[in-house]
């Protein structure tokens, strides 16, 4: 009788192991939360505008807002499996996209200067947050 408490304690010890060795499966790739323009580290995005602004006699105030391209750049480098390179000029595209909806070439072509500026910041400091 003993034996077979032993052997069927023995029965069901094995069918829980294989029970969770057969159930467990990868977990997804967690994507990152977009946090607008900025490493997230410190709240160091804080300091970096999502929108940028252009003043001339001409046009006025001109507003450029760069967020909806930082965002789309974080959910990229998030495990998306494209390659960082690839991600940071689809992140420059999306930003010159903005610039070129200016209303004057003075505020367009400020509007360039500070998107290669923010692409320049990403391909010299962004590879830490880079997940591939």
């Amino acid at each position: 009788m003993r034996s077979l408490r032993r052997f069927v304690l023995a029965l069901v010890i094995v069918a829980l192991m294989a029970t969770t060795y057969i159930t467990r499966v990868p977990a997804p790739k967690a994507q990152a939360a977009p946090n607008g323009c900025g490493p997230e580290a410190l709240y160091l995005y804080t300091l970096i505008p999502d929108t940028i602004y252009y003043w001339s006699f001409w046009t006025g105030t001109v507003r450029f807002n760069f967020k909806p391209a930082c965002d789309a750049h974080d959910i990229c480098y998030s495990g998306s499996g494209i390659s960082r390179a690839t991600c940071d000029t689809r992140f420059l595209n999306d930003m010159l996209a903005v610039c070129d909806r200016g209303p004057s070439w003075d505020s367009r072509t400020w509007c360039r200067s500070m998107a290669y500026t923010y692409y320049g910041a990403v391909r010299a400091f962004g590879g830490i947050a880079y997940t591939p």
